[in-house]
């Protein structure tokens, strides 16, 4: 059975090049693709494994809301690490 992860991940790589996500930088619309998404969380979970963060370990994501936010959480929990958000 796939889990949810696994579901969000496969539905971003059947999407490809339209756009999932968006926010505002002050006038400026930023938007990334579902294939664009998949790559920042993939850098995300290489950087998590190169400064050897080890899945069950506890860490605290202190970001603001925004598309690197999510995904770094969404690498986090890809790579078994417990996040918690801390606003």
């Amino acid at each position: 059975m796939r889990n949810f992860l696994q579901n969000i991940f496969d539905r971003l790589q059947a999407l490809g090049g339209p756009r999932v996500l968006g926010e505002i930088h002050g006038q400026e619309f930023v938007s990334k693709s579902g294939a664009e998404l998949l790559r920042l969380v993939e850098n995300a979970r290489q950087w998590l494994r190169s400064i050897g963060i080890q899945p069950g370990e506890r860490c605290g994501l202190v970001a603001a809301n925004s598309i690197h936010w999510i995904a770094i959480d969404l690498a986090f929990m890809a790579e078994g690490i417990v996040v918690v958000p801390l606003y």
